[in-house]
């Protein structure tokens, strides 16, 4: 950062604008600022902290106190150049407000950005002082600690306690990204690889039982399906082609008799349809006539209409004749009357418009009248309370000039002396490092309590898991034990549905060879009803059939296929049975498995012996029916998969608890040690920290005040100060009130004297606007009105009567114009009236005599049978269409019945046959369907497992990585828990600033001095010259602390630009110089002259002439003047 420019105004004692060249005053590397106590020398570097992050360090609250007492508006400007790999301008403006309380408030700021052009990076102040803080990378206590050192600032940094300074180094150097932002970052990564191994688990859990075997065993099942629906299509399509022959035979004979029945109903028709044929030929003839009887028919209602249009037309004419007469008369009258009046109101007009002339100057002329006499009274009293201000304001001159002796006396007998100063602040700062080692001591004592809490936290947390280990063992044994028991009933069920299988398959075939001996009979028996002595026999040939079949005692046949059905219905479901309970027999052997990883080897209980069921089927169909034994085996494998799906949902959280118990151990157990080791660092660093304690106290200076009196000692310094500070701001404000009083004195007596020529200026103008308002008031009584006649109205009733006579003669003229018009219209609508009724009447003479000729020749005796024959002509095509789909229904209904007894060729079917071939067509589609759907089922579970093993497989080996994942950061987790490598490397950089300030120590103080850190993270010196020996920096003399705070400062503003991308170029001290002896003055600045070759230029605020004559650039303040004028800078060079 490379300060450019400054500008302040109405900042403390400056009131006017004053700018700053830094480009000129920083050319020699080395700048002094001069001027005397009070001038404003530290006013400029609170511009530039105010401008940068809107902060005075030294002000109340910030900003309280820092306006010019006789300025409304502070405003600061601060341009800088960030000189990195693009060096780029920026610009900071404020400016701030008085508010009615005295108080300070923001009324404007923005940050800028220079490049081609400005550009507006913030305009509110906080979005300016965060913008400010993100380029410089500096907070407003790290700037005035590091870079800008105002008064009272200069050895903060060496006197801060050691966790205060590591925080700063942290700003300063960002190491915050080895703290918190690390940590996150841990806990983000392992948070996700938690998180994506608890999916891992749950997936698995989710995918059940992907096996190789269970894989192997479902592809032999699904080819097996697979054979048996190829058989059953083959068997399904084959009764599909007999049923649709029989189907089509059926369809035939049900068309002939339809056809046949239909034919019959439309012969009977024929009678209606001849009189049909009668009635179209009429109503087609009358639709011929039917227009010329229309034309004959209208030409008559025309004539009518037209002679009584012919009538009202004549009527309308002489109407209109007459108002032409009436309002010829109305506007000879009103032309007559215009004549008459118009030159009387004409005159009338002219005097009332002259007179409403005059009345309006004088209205004119009242408003500035009354302003005039306003203005001389008010500037009569102003006058006289301005004289006897003046009085009073150099009655209370007098007063404050006494007062302001009076302060000065006080003010030169409260102030404490130097030496007594810095003795009591020395030994302050020594008590503060003793109780800061006796609050790190607190402190550590209660991260050891708390250490302790969390160890004994741990332990209790390794008791409750082992606790809590036993009972999930306890859990997963009984739930082993009941797994067993359903195992046991499984494989029952399954011995069960064997035996079942294999009764009813005998039972099947049992049935279908009854079936068989069933159709056997039948046909025997149609065979034996057709048979007659002496024809043959359709089997043997013979004529004589001397032993004939006879009906035996067998059950019928739909009896025996309703048996089948049902005994295949049976075996379908024991065959769907089966699979379930082997597949129920497959999740509890996984079950088991998955217990026994819980469960130690000594743990698992035994398999206990179970007695076979022998159940003889045959013996229950004697004792109780079949239906009753299927329909229990059915409930039991359901209820054996619900109690595998409760036993399912136990085991999972009886492993899920588990593996979180494991988890909860292992991190108890990481914790207990870690804590048990943090507890004994503590004491080791408490016992340290104990025995520097006891060494400090033992060095304790005798000229010191005793140590539980320094507190007292400073509090008086305090009250001394405050006392000071109070009657300094008094005499400032009687210096204020004194200077404010006699610029109000001359004023006054300015305002007074202007007052008195405007009072004379305004009475003669008076009197001119006075005399013109008499001559206007006679001129207006020569017209015979005065101030109270209403012109306005007088000269508007003139123009509205002129306006009348005009208006009036106007509209009988437009109406007679208007009356004319109309009349020759209506006369011209007459005629063609007249001329329109001949042309009408001669047309109906000819539509009569063409209706009479076309009537005689027609089939119609009378107009009535006309009119009744008479149809539209869409009902007439209707009665066509009907006739002729009658005759082609006919003719084809005859060549329907000839094709279709073709087609029978004599043969005929019943409809009980082909329903009962329908019937064995749809079992045969249903067992198809039935098993096309368990294909599918099985296929489909297939696919699943398939698919399962190999994702578990992948998930398996993402789940060792995501473990060995999790294991490294948490190790690393626990490596940067707390803020300890962040203060590893805090105290690493400290180390590295106190070698660097160090050696510029050794240098400023010919190898005297050297700065070290001590083991608590404080400062301590080493006197080289005095046998190397090692005390607190608090013993320093006022000089040599001057001399150990700058090597500090520079060591650390150096270090800053060492480590950032932008370097810090420019170095303010406000303060020190005057403790330093002429020598050690010229050495000093003698290394101060060296920084130039490191490109960082210095500034320096003082009062020492010694100083003001070495620098070659000076920035001289000149001090406020009693007149009223601010303090001024100025460049001055040698």
């Amino acid at each position: 950062m490379k300060p450019k420019q400054l500008m302040l105004r109405g900042l403390n004692s400056f009131r006017e604008e004053q700018t700053i060249d830094f480009d000129m005053l920083c050319a020699d590397g080395i700048f002094g600022i001069f001027g005397p106590t009070g001038s404003g020398k530290s006013s400029l570097l609170d511009a530039i902290t105010l401008a940068l992050y809107g902060k005075v360090e030294r002000a109340a609250k910030n900003t309280q106190g820092i306006l010019n007492h006789a300025e409304d508006k502070l405003q600061v400007g601060f341009t800088f150049e960030m000189g990195g790999a693009n060096p780029t301008i920026y610009r900071v403006e404020r400016m701030y407000k008085r508010t009615k309380d005295n108080g300070l408030k923001i009324g404007s700021c923005r940050l800028l950005k220079y490049g081609e052009s400005a550009e507006v990076l913030a305009d509110k102040e906080r979005d300016v002082t965060q913008g400010i803080q993100d380029i410089l990378g500096l907070t407003h206590d790290d700037f005035t600690r590091a870079v800008v050192l105002p008064q009272g600032k200069f050895a903060e940094f060496l006197s801060l306690k050691g966790a205060e300074r590591r925080k700063m180094l942290q700003r300063l150097f960002h190491l915050e990204r080895y703290g918190d932002e690390m940590i996150e970052k841990l806990k983000k990564r392992l948070t996700a690889f938690d998180q994506r191994l608890s999916e891992i688990v749950a997936e698995e859990q989710g995918l059940g039982d992907a096996s190789k075997e269970t894989l192997v065993k479902l592809q032999k099942e699904y080819n097996l399906l697979t054979k048996q629906v190829d058989e059953s299509n083959r068997k399904n399509k084959d009764t599909e082609t007999k049923l649709e022959e029989l189907k089509k035979l059926w369809q035939l004979q049900k068309d002939w008799n339809q056809n046949y029945h239909e034919l019959e109903e439309m012969i009977r028709q024929d009678t209606e349809m001849q009189a049909l044929k009668l009635q179209v030929k009429q109503a087609e003839q009358a639709i011929q006539m039917m227009p010329i009887y229309e034309a004959w028919r209208e030409s008559e209602a025309s004539v009518k209409e037209v002679k009584e249009t012919v009538k009202e037309q004549e009527r309308l004419f002489h109407h209109i004749q007459q108002e032409e007469n009436r309002i010829i008369q109305l506007l000879e009258t009103a032309k007559q009357k215009q004549v008459d009046q118009e030159p009387i109101l004409q005159q009338k007009k002219t005097i009332a418009e002259e007179g409403l002339n005059i009345l309006e100057k004088l209205q004119e002329m009242k408003p500035e009248l009354a302003i005039k006499q306003t203005a001389v009274n008010e500037l009569m009293i102003n006058i006289k309370q301005k004289k006897r201000v003046l009085d009073e304001e150099l009655s209370q001159h007098e007063a404050l000039i006494s007062k302001r002796k009076e302060l000065q006396h006080i003010l030169n007998e409260n102030k404490i002396d130097h030496s007594y100063r810095t003795i009591i602040q020395q030994a302050l700062s020594e008590k503060k490092d003793i109780q800061y080692l006796n609050e790190k001591l607190e402190g550590l004592r209660q991260e050891w309590v708390q250490q302790h809490r969390q160890c004994v936290k741990s332990e209790d947390i390794l008791k409750n898991g082992h606790s809590k280990s036993n009972q999930l063992k306890e859990k997963a044994r009984r739930l082993f034990s009941s797994q067993e028991v359903l195992y046991h009933k499984v494989v029952k069920s399954e011995q069960q549905a064997v035996k079942l299988q294999d009764f009813m398959s005998n039972r099947l075939n049992e049935e279908r060879l009854h079936l068989m001996e069933a159709y056997k009979q039948k046909a025997s028996l149609n065979l034996v009803h057709d048979l007659q002595e002496g024809s043959a026999c359709p089997v043997c040939g013979s004529t004589h059939h001397p032993n004939p079949a006879k009906k035996t005692k067998i059950e019928s046949e739909d009896i025996i296929v309703s048996k089948i059905n049902r005994y295949e219905k049976f075996l379908d479901n024991l065959a769907k049975s089966s699979n379930r309970l082997e597949n129920y027999k497959i999740q509890c052997e996984s079950h088991a498995a998955n217990l026994m990883m819980i469960l130690d080897e000594n743990e698992v209980p035994m398999m206990s012996k179970y007695d076979k069921e022998e159940n003889d089927p045959q013996q229950l169909m004697d004792s109780n029916s079949i239906e009753k034994l299927m329909e229990q085996h059915i409930l039991d494998v359901k209820a054996y998969y619900q109690d595998l799906i409760e036993l399912k949902e136990q085991i999972e959280k009886v492993i899920e608890s588990k593996k979180k118990n494991d988890v909860e151990q292992s991190k108890g157990h990481s914790e207990f040690e870690f804590y048990l080791n943090k507890q004994k660092e503590l004491e080791e660093k408490a016992a340290q920290i104990k025995q520097e304690i006891e060494e400090k106290k033992k060095s304790w200076s005798p000229s010191y005040p005793p140590l539980e009196e320094i507190e007292e000692k400073e509090e008086s310094i305090k009250r001394a100060d405050q006392k000071v500070e109070k009657y300094e701001e008094q005499l400032n404000h009687v210096f204020t009130k004194q200077d404010e009083i006699e610029e109000k004195i001359k004023k006054l007596s300015e305002e007074v004297h202007q007052d008195e020529q405007k009072e004379a200026s305004y009475k003669a103008q008076l009197d001119s606007l006075t005399k013109t308002q008499q001559d206007l008031i006679q001129s207006l009584s020569k017209l015979n009105f005065d101030e109270n006649t209403d012109l306005h109205a007088y000269l508007q009733n003139i123009l509205q009567k002129m306006e009348t006579l005009l208006s009036d003669r106007t509209k009988f003229e437009e109406l007679l114009k208007k009356t004319q018009e109309d009349r020759f219209e209506k006369e011209k609508t007459k005629e063609k009236g007249l001329t329109r009724l001949a042309q009408i009447e001669l047309q109906e003479q000819k539509t009569k005599e063409r209706w009479d000729e076309v009537y005689q020749l027609s089939i119609f005796n009378t107009l009535d049978a006309f009119l009744n024959a008479y149809a539209e002509e869409a009902k007439v095509k209707a009665w066509v269409q009907k006739l002729e789909v009658y005759e082609r229904r006919k003719e084809k209904l005859t060549s329907d019945l000839q094709d279709i007894e073709k087609k029978l060729s004599g043969r005929q079917v019943t409809e009980e046959a082909v329903v009962k071939l329908e019937s064995q067509a749809e079992a045969l589609k249903e067992r198809y369907h039935t098993l096309l759907e368990e294909r599918a089922a099985c296929g489909k579970e297939k696919n699943i497992i398939e698919k399962n093993h190999q994702r578990f497989v992948t998930l398996e080996e993402e789940k060792h990585s995501c473990e060995k994942e999790i294991t490294k950061l948490k190790t690393l987790q626990q490596i940067f828990r707390g803020n300890g490598f962040v203060e590893f490397v805090a105290e690493e950089q400290l180390h590295q600033v106190c070698i660097a300030a160090s050696r510029r120590l050794g240098d400023l103080t010919h190898g005297r001095y050297a700065l070290e850190v001590d083991t608590a993270g404080g400062f301590i010196i080493r006197d080289d010259a005095n046998g190397g020996i090692r005390r607190p920096v608090s013993t320093l003399s006022g000089g040599e602390t001057f001399l150990t705070s700058l090597a500090l400062a520079l060591s650390l503003s150096e270090q800053i630009q060492l480590t950032g991308d932008v370097p810090l170029q420019f170095f303010f001290l406000d303060e020190g110089f005057g403790t330093l002896d002429p020598e050690l003055l010229d050495t000093v600045v003698t290394s101060l002259e060296k920084l130039h070759m490191n490109r960082l230029s210095i500034g320096v605020i003082s009062h020492v002439p010694e100083l003001r004559a070495r620098l070659p650039r000076k920035l001289i303040v000149e001090p406020a003047k009693p007149s009223g004028e601010g303090s001024t800078v100025h460049l001055e060079l040698l």
